[in-house]
């Protein structure tokens, strides 16, 4: 299961680099300030992605109260 959503973070983090590439911000004045934001901003959706992930394996990994009655 681990290994599954490893490769599915990993794909995500592609495809989001990949889109960012294909669509580059306009450039302007201000374009190194507007592709450091979109690096944060990428840097972000990946970590709460993480985040979920995470917190998703720990709720799957909480028992049950059929695993607790058993266990009694």
């Amino acid at each position: 299961m681990c290994r599954i959503l490893t490769a599915y973070l990993a794909a995500s983090r592609a495809l989001l680099t990949q889109h960012l590439q294909s669509h580059p911000a306009p450039k302007g004045n201000n374009s190194a300030v507007v592709d450091q934001e979109r690096e944060e901003l990428k840097r972000a959706l990946v970590d709460a992605q993480e985040s979920a992930a995470i917190q998703i394996l720990i709720e799957v990994c909480l028992p049950t109260k059929e695993d607790k009655q058993v266990g009694s």
